[in-house]
């Protein structure tokens, strides 16, 4: 069993014990005027992309109540202090940290005294026996029909498994907080001025002062590499990019994605530059924001450039853009409907076996380089 499943496991099984043992909370009425509210985010970079605009819209609307932000290592990045978040705690999920830190955080949480928690994980235990735990008077969670997760929470929502995971993160939401809107749109980051002065220095290392660029992203981490594009149709579009805008062509990821940018720069006949662990989240948002467009398979980097307002070509496969896909007249989601597709579901494990990508595969660069085409004119 690797780590990964094994941590897995480790939540089921450890995290549904306690919840079991627990009866059900009474549900509670929202609140018209909070003064504490906690947000977390344990997974992903591309829920704390969202999630970013669930706190922008909280403080839009209670300007004066102090907000928290709950993060681990796997969604770290993307939230600030001082940009929404009054306070962000950090959980490290490391098996020799995971429980000193889960309840060092905790007793920091109980000190807080929050009037509201919203536990956005989909299926994790600990995230839901956390915010059992907070002391809060209103704590609103992913619960379900079958399972203990409900347990957890004043107010369990049952997402809407069809609906665009923005609808559903509102939804939550406005069970705790009584005047959240239903419907929300992505927010950009709000970059402070040593942010924007940082990423120009590096950027101006890469990209001559004034050039335009487009970025490439073909990295979508370890959990699920079926999202992966081929290699080399990536590389046909960077080479028709050059050749027929003029722009450089960037090619961007995690440092862990490093290798796997440069091999994928070795495929390309033009001269590209790879930026793969050169910036931090942040400083991805403000490269983004100043790029001509981005082709990216469906991961956090995606997320981001289009909260970014970048003209952004999105690759779906294995996940339906219906949850995480983007609409408007400078974003395209392309999803080629296989059969089989989608195999891969916030809310319930599936397809994680699958390793042949056939939905991407199906994906043409003609495909692609129509969308640039449109995002562009448009």
């Amino acid at each position: 069993m690797n780590t990964l499943k094994f941590k897995r496991w480790l939540d089921t099984f450890g995290g549904s014990l306690p919840l079991l043992l627990l009866p059900n909370r009474k549900k509670a009425q929202s609140v018209e005027t909070p003064r504490r509210i906690i947000i977390d985010n344990w997974v992903g970079i591309g829920d704390s992309v969202y999630l970013y605009s669930v706190a922008a819209t909280i403080k839009a609307i209670w300007p004066d109540v102090e907000l928290w932000g709950i993060v681990t290592e796997r969604s770290d990045g993307v939230w600030r202090e001082g940009d929404c978040f009054d306070k962000i705690l950090r959980i490290d999920s490391s098996f020799s940290k995971l429980f000193p830190d889960f309840l060092r955080v905790l007793k920091e949480v109980r000190a807080f005294q929050p009037d509201v928690y919203l536990e956005f994980e989909h299926k994790l235990m600990f995230p839901a026996l956390f915010a059992r735990w907070s002391g809060a008077a209103v704590t609103a969670g992913f619960g379900f029909r079958v399972g203990f997760r409900k347990h957890a929470f004043s107010n369990s929502i049952i997402p809407d498994e069809n609906a665009h995971m923005l609808v559903n993160y509102s939804r939550l939401a406005g069970s705790a907080l009584s005047e959240f809107p239903q419907t929300m749109s992505l927010k950009p980051l709000q970059l402070d001025d040593d942010e924007i002065f940082t990423t120009k220095q590096k950027l101006n290392e890469t990209v001559e002062s004034g050039s335009d660029y487009v970025v490439l992203h073909p990295g979508c981490g370890p959990s699920a590499r079926q999202r992966q594009w081929p290699p080399e149709r990536f590389a046909a579009i960077a080479d028709w990019i050059v050749e027929r805008y003029g722009w450089t062509v960037l090619v961007s990821g995690a440092t862990s994605e490093k290798e796997e940018a440069e091999a994928l720069a070795g495929l390309i006949k033009n001269k590209v530059e790879v930026i793969a662990g050169k910036f931090t989240i942040r400083e991805m948002a403000a490269v983004l924001r100043g790029a001509k467009c981005m082709v990216s398979v469906d991961t956090g980097i995606l997320h981001l450039g289009v909260a970014m307002q970048v003209p952004a070509v999105g690759l779906f496969g294995p996940e339906s853009p219906d949850r995480y896909g983007h609409a408007g007249k400078h974003v395209r989601s392309l999803f080629s409907g296989e059969e089989c597709s989608p195999c891969i579901h916030p809310f319930r494990n599936r397809g994680q076996q699958c390793r042949d990508g056939a939905c991407m595969k199906k994906l043409s660069i003609e495909t692609v380089q129509n969308a640039i085409t449109s995002i562009i004119a448009t």
